[in-house]
């Protein structure tokens, strides 16, 4: 198959693959906390409100659902290219933000956005053991071409220069998803090169950069690098998607502040500047 450059895209000769607009969207997970602070499992799938893998639709928004220990809500894609995206997307962030809110305003909780969490001992081992799963489906290592093993499996202990042992620990991302294509096997040669281009450049940006010290600056010492070595840290971590790819490595610090949306979308921009073929 003959193949020619295109722009970072190395592109088949099947231009059906390119589907434009190049859309953004992603599934930021969100932690609740009780009137003291403290961190509190979402109270939603043990009462009823939401059932496992159940999930709220609102039009033109997204969607939330409880996933284990946090809040997650998956916001609706915009266009990336389009004037006053990064309005659009933090819109669709707050507006879905509000609906946890309102639900866990309802239990006397509040909602947080921080990278991690640690629950008390005591409380967390009186909740069912179908909160405290961890993960779902492993993160591809796109580079290596190997799954993530669980974090649950490294056994970390707890001293200064390392994160707590993971047990009642829990992590938050801010994964990315971006789609520029339609109903592809996410494991066709050309389709994974294409998602690495993507990973690569979001490695060796300062996308990741820039939410690593936003990470770093949300918890004071051993905390303020906890999220490093989780399996979303890896600058390479994402899964292959029918449409793209997800970027697993950002947490949730990116969707705190407009200016932080308006940054990413700025950056992915750069990236994608170039003006696609039919």
């Amino acid at each position: 198959m003959s193949t020619e450059f295109f722009g970072p895209f190395q592109v088949p000769e099947h231009r059906e693959y390119f589907k434009t607009p190049i859309m953004i969207g992603a599934d930021p997970e969100v932690f609740l906390l009780d009137r003291k602070g403290r961190p509190v499992a979402p109270p939603f799938e043990t009462e009823g409100v939401l059932n496992k893998y159940k999930r709220i639709y609102f039009p033109g928004y997204g969607e939330i659902s409880q996933d284990g220990l946090a809040m997650e809500f998956n916001v609706e894609p915009v266009e990336l290219f389009n004037e006053g995206a990064d309005e659009e997307l933090w819109k669709r962030i707050q507006f879905l933000l509000k609906k946890i809110e309102e639900m866990a305003g309802d239990y006397g909780y509040a909602v947080e956005i921080t990278p991690q969490v640690g629950f008390n001992k005591k409380y967390y081992d009186s909740l069912p053991e179908s909160l405290k799963e961890l993960g779902c489906n492993p993160d591809i290592l796109l580079y290596r071409g190997v799954k993530n093993s669980p974090f649950k499996e490294r056994g970390y202990s707890i001293h200064e220069n390392t994160p707590p042992k993971p047990s009642r620990f829990r992590y938050a991302g801010g994964h990315i998803h971006l789609g520029w294509t339609e109903g592809w096997d996410p494991s066709d040669p050309w389709h994974v090169l294409n998602a690495s281009c993507i990973v690569s450049f979001f490695r060796i940006s300062r996308v990741c950069t820039f939410i690593s010290r936003l990470d770093e600056n949300t918890k004071p010492a051993p905390y303020n690098n906890m999220r490093l070595y989780t399996s979303y840290a890896n600058p390479v971590a994402c899964r292959i998607k029918t449409y793209g790819v997800e970027l697993r490595a950002p947490s949730n610090q990116w969707i705190a502040q407009k200016e932080y949306v308006t940054h990413i979308i700025e950056r992915l921009r750069r990236f994608f500047g170039m003006e696609l073929r039919k």
